[in-house]
């Protein structure tokens, strides 16, 4: 019986009772037996008194181990799973006119009216406009049963390939549990391209600022102003404009860019030059009498916010010769009309979407296996394929889903040549 006791510290214990009527005798009980015994509690070699007690008398001797506060665990029944009824409640875009070069933000919120949690729903987005870069898949959060709602938010990028177009983003919705799909929306609006910049020197000239002989010719030990003309000759602004002088001659000596009254030792900076917009631009320098040349060389460069539409000349001045400026400011011809077309947000049709929204996920795993993929939509000699794109992005989903290639290992080409 000591297995139903395994609490207690020896196979036998004595009674506690406060009835007996010889204090040197009790009611003994043997666990390891299952019998009591009724002995003097001098005599016995056993180990130790019980900690329980008595109930009524002994002959209803109740024994038990001590009492141990005990915690129940219960087992949460396992539910049956409910599904998710999910709508797009909003979608919106940051943009009225996206243009190419900049970033803006697509945001798609879902409801679930039904009476389960939505899990590891998916945001599909795909484009066949040139120059737009966004994620092919967003993932959710749980959106939680009975009204639940959860807001994504998507970044859409441009490239200077970005054409002037009415461009299409379209977005999809899958839960791959319950195999959920939401009819497809279409993201319409348009493009403006790149307008590029185009900054050149288009005049310059140099004049005595402080001198003995005022000739109108460059003397030793005077003081000089080289001005000159920057224009954007481009059809788009130019940003964050800088504009860097140097002579590597001997003796000439720069004071600083001319701001007022003030001469500043720093490049001249420009924020924003429009198309068909200058600016006039001074260095101050000096010309001491180490100079032993007989041309003043002025190492002239001018940068924009892209590195790519500035210009690098050199202008030469000879010595002792009557200043003559040069060049001059051109009238430059563009089109600063900028397409307000509005943002539409329609239904896909059901047709175009379906190739892709059946897709199940396996446990395959090929991590070695390395695929291409190329999504060609013009030909030379056949008809657009309209939705190229589109296909070859569902089959980089089967090929990562299905088949259980890393996604790192499977490469899309979206234009072949």
């Amino acid at each position: 019986m000591k297995q139903f006791f395994p609490n207690t510290m020896s196979s036998f214990y004595w009674s506690s009772t406060s009835y007996a009527y010889d204090t040197g005798y009790a009611w003994g009980v043997y666990f390891t037996y299952g019998y009591d015994n009724y002995d003097d509690k001098d005599s016995s070699y056993y180990v130790r008194a019980v900690r329980g007690g008595q109930c009524r008398s002994f002959d209803n001797l109740v024994i038990w181990p001590p009492q141990q506060e005990q915690t129940t665990q219960y087992q949460q029944p396992e539910q049956t799973a409910l599904p998710p009824v999910l709508s797009i409640e909003k979608i919106s875009f940051s943009e009225k006119v996206l243009d190419a070069l900049e970033q803006a933000e697509i945001e798609v919120t879902l409801k679930n009216i039904g009476p389960g949690d939505a899990h590891d729903v998916q945001a599909l987005f795909s484009t066949d406009t040139d120059g737009i870069d966004l994620p092919e898949s967003v993932r959710y959060p749980v959106i939680a049963a009975k009204e639940g709602q959860h807001t994504i938010r998507v970044p859409v990028k441009t490239s200077m390939q970005l054409p002037d177009t009415r461009a299409e983003i379209t977005i999809q919705i899958i839960e791959p549990h319950f195999k959920v799909k939401i009819q497809g929306k279409r993201l319409v609006f348009s493009t403006r391209a790149f307008k590029q910049p185009e900054l050149q020197l288009v005049k310059f000239a140099v004049t005595e600022q402080t001198s003995n002989n005022n000739n109108q010719q460059i003397d030793i030990n005077e003081i000089i102003d080289v001005k000159f003309v920057v224009q954007n000759l481009g059809k788009g602004s130019a940003s964050d404009v800088n504009i860097q002088i140097q002579s590597p001659q001997k003796g000439v000596m720069l004071l600083g860019l001319v701001e007022g009254n003030k001469l500043i030792r720093k490049p001249a900076h420009f924020s924003h030059i429009a198309p068909g917009q200058y600016r006039v631009i001074t260095f101050r320098y000096f010309v001491n009498s180490e100079f032993s040349g007989n041309t003043l060389d002025f190492n002239i460069q001018g940068a924009e916010k892209y590195q790519k539409f500035g210009f690098k000349t050199t202008k030469s001045v000879a010595v002792n010769t009557t200043l003559k400026p040069e060049g001059r400011i051109q009238q430059v011809a563009f089109d600063d009309q900028a397409d307000q077309g509005s943002v539409v947000i329609e239904d896909t049709p059901e047709l175009i979407a379906d190739i892709d929204q059946s897709i199940p996920k396996t446990r395959m795993k090929n991590p070695h296996a390395v695929a291409l993929i190329i999504g060609n939509r013009d030909y030379k000699k056949t008809d657009r394929v309209k939705y190229a794109i589109n296909d070859a992005l569902s089959m980089k989903r089967y090929l990562i889903e299905v088949m259980g290639y890393d996604a790192s290992q499977v490469f899309l080409i979206k234009k072949c040549q």
